[in-house]
This record gives C-alpha cells, structure tokens and sequence, in this order.
C-alpha cells in the first residue's frame, strides 16, 4: 500500500536524511525528560520505589479464582442457557461423596439352612473373622450411615439450610422408610427384619449407581450425589472444606462407636455390651429456634458456614449409634439440664462418654468412682484428611469427596499455582542472565527492578481493589516480564556504549534517550494495541489478557524510561561501570568541550574547512564491533 522510497546510491552527492519534524519533537521531549530525570534522579527513583512497595505489599491479600462461569461473560449464551435450566430444573454443578465402608465391617445375613447361597460379597464374607459380628454393621445400618451423610448436608447447606446445594441423592432415596433408633426389643426385632428385606435387594441397588463393591478387596462404597449451583459465588474450595465439617464428625462418630463398644465388651470379658449404662456428657442437641436462627445465618453467607456445629452432629450420631447397640444411655447437655441430672449420671451409670468439656463436668472425679471413661472430644474437623480418633493408613469407615467440583477445582487450583511458579522462576532465570550479561550480580538486580515493577503494579492494584485472578490474568505476568526485559536490554546497551564512548553517566543516558526511547514507545503502541483486540474476547480470561497487558506495557514503559533512568543517574548506577576509566573521548562537562572546541575552530580557518570537509560523510558510531550510521 505504502512503498518505501527507493534508497538513495551513496555518491559525492550523498546527504543523510533530516529527520521528520516529528521525530525532531520527540528526540526534543526525551532530551527534557532526560533532563529532568537526571536532574532529579534522587526523587523520581524514591517516589518509583514507593509506588513500588506500596503495590508489592499488596500481593499478599491477592484473590485468586477458579471458578469455571465466572470466565464468560454476563451476556455469554452459556450463562443464559444455565440460568434457565437451573431456574426450571435445578442445581447443575455435580459433586459426589462416596462413604467407604472396608470389609471387615460388613455384616451379611446368614443363609437359610438347605439353600443354595450365593455369597453378595465374596471377598467381605470371607473377612469375616478379622472382627466379631456383634461388631459389624447390617445392612441397613450401611446404608443409615450414606443416609445421615446425605441428610445433614441437607440439613445445613441444602434448600432448607444455606441453599448452596439442592436435595442429595442416595441410595436411601430409592429405599422405604427406615425404621427409628431404638433399643427396645421390639425396635431391635423390627430393624433385623428391614436390614433383611433390604439386603435382598442388594443387586437392584448395585444397579442403581448408588452401590458399588471395591473389586480389589471388597469394600463397600455409597455414594452420595450433590448439585451445587453455577451461577452462585461459591468457591469450590471453601465449599468442599465446609462440607467436610459438617460431614467429618459422622465419620468420627462411628469410630467412637467402635472404639465405645469393643471396651465395653473388654471390660465384660467378652460377654457383649448391650444394657451396659453410660452416661453420654457435654452433648448439644439443638433447640428449633438455634437451629432456624443458624440456618438464617447460612442463606446470607455462602462461602464460611459458622454455624456449623459439629458437636451437635456428631452428640446425634453417636446417641443414635450407642442406642442401636441396645446400650443404657444418660446424656446431659449443659445447655439444659441440671445439676441433678449430672449426680444421677454419676451415681447409675459405670461409664462415661465425654464429647464436649465443661466447668460443670469433675473429670477427674468421675473416673474415681467409674469402670471407665472415654474422651472423644477430638472430634472437630480440623483440616486433616484421616479422622483423629483412628490412625491407620486406612480408617475403617471413611469419606472421599470427589466429582467434577473437586476435580476441576484441583485442576485449576494446580495450573494457577504453576502459572504463579513459573512467574518466580522467569524472574530468577532472567534476574540470572541480566548478571551475566551485565558482568555484575549487583547491576542485574537492580536492573530487574524495572521489568519487576509493572507485574507489581498492575497486580498489587488489582489486590488493593478487590479483584480475582484467574488463569488467564495470571498468564500475562510472565509475558510483560518478557517484553520489559526487552526494553531495558535495549536501553541498557546503549547507555554501556556511551560509558565504552567515554561519557558520562548523564550523557550516556541522554544518548540512550536518543537512541531508543522512541523505538519503545512505538513498539508499546504497537503490541498494546495489537493486544487489546482480545479486550472484546466474551471469554472472560482472554478478555482479561487483553485489557492487562495493554495495562503492562504502558506500566513497563514508564519503568524503563523513568525509573531505570533514575535509578542509573543516582548512585546505583555506578554498579553497571564500577572500573570505568576515562578514555580519549571522556567528556565529564559535555557542553563545556562542545564550547572549547568550537572556540578552538573558530580561530583556524583550516580547521573550519577541515570540518566541514568532514561533515560530508556521516559520522559513525561503533556498536559491539560494527559501524551504524547517525
């Protein structure tokens, strides 16, 4: 569209091209902003570095975000399609929790005598002598244990709690009502009866999905199936860490069962537990009102849940647990009752349970006068993945919380932590070879200030502000670096060829001015723009590219023309030249040489002619061995 001119042939006749007379007013506004940086180098390069730091302590309270929605755009198809299917069906993001159940605490019915059996689980039953019987959970009480799973995640963040998840899925949904606790004859009779007719249909429940067998050494695994929704400002990771508290003291529960239970029949040289008597303490049954005032609290707050009481949880479970055993069981909460219940505790029961400490409870006065006591007040999840009451390499009963929430979380969570690394990385490798290129370990440091001074900028103000970063905001810090390095290798050598030349630091500056700064403003606009293309992007991480690397070029630009200036005028800049020595050309007081030899010319005529002979040809300039024209 646009052909260069054709190059003019060198000849006697040859003039080099006068520059535009806008390249004149910017080689004159870089020489005044040189000018002044030099003049004033001491406080342009403190106010850089506090604007520096300022920014830089702001990265500790960075947010980061993984959310997969919250990467389109408002008006994106996407979000309108899931808004109308969560308004019209319901919750969409799937999360899946799987209780584990290992085999030697799987209780199968014994068959009839004379029939042909088939054993449900052969590898279960053939595990049958690591653990007694009466130590073993039924059928049903199985699947109880998937169904308190599914109904205090309803009961906390579900429609009638928080809102953040819909009903749950189990295998209890397909089931008939299952009978209450109890520890009557009758309530025992009736729940052998249901743990049978359930535990006929064990095929039919494998089939549902909600059921499966571990191949591998035949545990049972129970899967519990949440819907989180999409559009909420939920952060998966917060989430799954609520969940577990509310989810990890049911696990707990059973242990202590177990661990209650197999004491008790100990201490009764092997004859069972059932009737022993216990005093359960420190419980926290809820009142209705706490609980409505709690589940208030939960709708206005969707990523920490405080209300979440896990000894109320937990005090339930175990309670429903012991009865089932058929064991006598006294609890006290002290929120409630008296001082006379807790002396009747004390006098008709031989064990005691403790699940919450209080100034009410004598614990060390109780243990005198009681066959045994039991401390189960660890039962708070407290960010371990193993329950604490049971330290093996695999607890007997157990939560894996997986599906695409989890999953995907992790996923993003590790790729922006890498992103975040490999950022740290390119600084350190670059930090490196500035060193040695600069032949100082002390000049390369400080000449990664400038490259390191948009990345803070831009993103200590993004954290200052309250903003996210996500994968593709965090992509755009290891590509400004780049291009900053760039710009202040190009300033950076020729200002090196002005103290080779013999200048001074001032002028060596001014003559790296001339040189390049045009070029790095052009190649700005050039990128910049070229990159805010992708500002139109509907996809919110390429939308963000865009706006913040035209936000890091301009911000890396200022580094490399204010703030490298600044910082090699002042007193740091003698890192890069600490040896130098004047040569032929040392010019300490340019203007005044420039003067004295004009004054020198113009007493002799010759020298005038000499010059001005000179002048015909272009000056040159040496640049790492070569020649380049004025």
């Amino acid at each position: 569209m646009w052909p260069p001119d054709p190059a003019p042939k060198k000849g006697n006749d040859f003039k080099p091209k006068e520059p535009s007379a806008t390249g004149l007013w910017i080689r004159g506004l870089g020489d005044r902003i040189g000018d002044f940086i030099i003049n004033n180098n001491v406080k342009v390069a403190v106010s850089c570095m506090c604007i520096f730091l300022f920014f830089a302590f702001g990265l500790q309270y960075l947010k980061t975000s993984v959310q997969l929605l919250k990467m389109f755009d408002d008006d994106a198809r996407i979000i309108k399609d899931y808004a109308w299917l969560e308004e019209n069906l319901g919750k969409l993001v799937p999360m899946e929790l799987v209780v584990r159940i290992e085999p030697e605490l799987l209780y199968y019915d014994e068959p009839a005598e004379g029939s042909d059996h088939t054993p449900l689980n052969p590898k279960a039953e053939a595990a049958t002598d690591k653990l007694e019987p009466k130590f073993r959970y039924s059928f049903l009480e199985r699947m109880e244990m998937a169904g308190r799973v599914a109904s205090v995640v309803e009961e906390y963040l579900g429609p009638d709690g928080a809102e953040v998840v819909g009903p749950p899925t189990s295998a209890l949904t397909f089931a008939p009502e299952l009978p209450a606790a109890g520890s009557s004859t009758a309530s025992f009779l009736e729940r052998g009866a249901y743990s049978r007719r359930l535990e006929a249909s064990f095929n039919e429940f494998v089939g549902s999905d909600y059921l499966r067998v571990d191949k591998e050494n035949g545990a049972e695994l129970w899967r519990v199936s949440l819907r989180l929704g999409a559009l909420e400002n939920i952060d998966y990771g917060n989430f799954v860490d609520d969940l577990k508290q509310v989810t990890e003291p049911i696990m707990d529960a059973y242990l202590a069962r177990d661990r209650i239970l197999k004491q008790l029949d100990k201490d009764r040289d092997g004859r069972g537990y059932v009737n022993a008597k216990v005093g359960l303490l420190g419980v926290n049954y809820a009142s209705q009102e706490n609980a409505e005032e709690a589940s208030e609290i939960g709708k206005d707050e969707h990523s920490r849940y405080d209300h979440l009481d896990a000894t109320k949880v937990f005090s339930e479970t175990l309670r429903d647990l012991l009865t089932n055993a058929r064991v006598k069981l006294i609890d006290h909460d002290p929120n409630y009752h008296t001082q006379d219940r807790l002396a009747y505790i004390e006098k008709n029961c031989d064990y005691i349970v403790l699940v919450e400490p209080n100034e009410m409870y004598d614990m060390d006065a109780m243990s005198k006068s009681m066959k045994g006591t039991f401390d189960v007040t660890d039962h708070e999840y407290n960010g371990q993945d193993i329950p604490r009451m049971y330290d093996p390499q695999r607890p007997p009963v157990s939560l894996v919380y997986t599906g695409v929430v989890p999953v995907v979380y992790k996923a993003a969570r590790t790729l922006l932590s890498n992103l975040i690394e490999s950022t740290v990385w390119a600084f350190a490798l670059i930090a490196l070879v500035m060193s040695l290129v600069l032949k100082s370990l002390r000049a390369g440091l400080i000449s990664m200030l400038p490259n390191v001074f948009p990345i803070c900028v831009v993103f200590g103000y993004m954290s200052w502000t309250g903003m996210e970063v996500d994968i593709g905001t965090m992509m755009t810090a290891s590509v400004a670096m780049g291009v900053a390095v760039d710009d202040t290798v190009h300033f950076l050598t020729w200002f090196r060829w002005g103290l080779d030349e013999g200048y001074s630091r001032a002028r060596a500056i001014k003559e790296a001015y001339s040189r390049c700064a045009l070029a790095m403003f052009q190649t700005t606009i050039i990128g910049g723009l070229g990159l805010a293309v992708f500002a139109f992007s509907t996809f919110t991480p390429t939308q963000r590219f865009g706006y913040l690397m035209v936000s890091l070029l301009a911000v890396a630009l200022v580094g490399d023309l204010l703030f490298l200036p600044a910082l090699l005028a002042g007193p740091l800049g003698r890192v890069f030249r600490p040896d130098h020595k004047a040569r032929s050309k040392k010019d300490d007081d340019g203007d005044q040489e420039e003067a004295s030899m004009e004054t020198e010319n113009s007493e002799s005529p010759s020298a005038i002619e000499s010059e001005l002979e000179e002048t015909e040809e272009p000056r040159v300039y040496p640049v790492h061995g070569r020649s380049r024209p004025a």
